[in-house]
């Protein structure tokens, strides 16, 4: 049931453009190889036009755990998403940890 979930919500939040084009975790079609590549291109481009690049990288140990689950689950609304998806999406994440 999660994945079937996960796979509708992806879909419905990459349709309606609701999913930065940046984001490449956890994207069907998209790997750390392709951040990789992006970022090298970028890099290139700022040193031939004798530009800046910055970068910054996180690695948040355990960040299932750390995300605020009632922040995330407001957002949910606002996205168009049914009431009963929200509540079921509630339900399934209360007293969950990784």
């Amino acid at each position: 049931m999660e994945t079937i979930i996960n796979n509708q919500l992806l879909r419905y939040l990459e349709g309606h453009q609701l999913i930065s084009d940046s984001q490449y975790g956890f994207r069907r079609g998209r790997s750390a190889g392709d951040l990789l590549v992006y970022l090298t291109h970028r890099w290139a481009e700022a040193i031939e036009s004798k530009g800046e690049a910055l970068a910054v990288s996180l690695d948040i140990a355990k960040a299932f755990d750390r995300v605020w689950h009632r922040a995330l689950l407001s957002k949910h609304p606002a996205y168009g998403l049914p009431e009963k998806l929200c509540d079921w999406i509630s339900s399934f994440l209360a007293d969950r940890s990784i």
